[in-house]
């Protein structure tokens, strides 16, 4: 299972819904903490609405108020510069870590 870690809780990374289906590239679900990531995006696609999902659990939990515009623009501003300086890849598609043993 994928998951990532977000202010202190793990949600888990759902893949298998296509885009028509949760009527998006991606979807979160904050009580649950399943982030929805549509099955049918390419991997820049998919690592770009991880991004704009995590901003949104951001924004709620510090209740920012940002409107989704403008999540959208710090989500496509900031997946630039992590990939430009290559703090991400996604030639061979995302690669997230599974939950460290301790």
């Amino acid at each position: 299972m994928k998951r990532v870690k977000i202010l202190g809780y793990w949600y888990e990374i759902n893949e298998e819904l296509a885009s028509d289906i949760i009527e998006a590239e991606g979807k979160v679900d904050t009580y649950a903490h399943v982030i929805y990531l549509a099955k049918d995006l390419c991997n820049e696609e998919r690592m770009s609405a991880l991004f704009h999902e995590i901003l949104e659990v951001v924004n709620k939990s510090f209740e920012l108020e940002l409107t989704h515009n403008k999540i959208t623009t710090l989500e496509t501003a900031l997946y630039q510069i992590f990939l430009d300086n290559d703090f991400i890849t996604c030639k061979d598609g995302i690669e997230i870590r599974q939950e460290r043993k301790r």
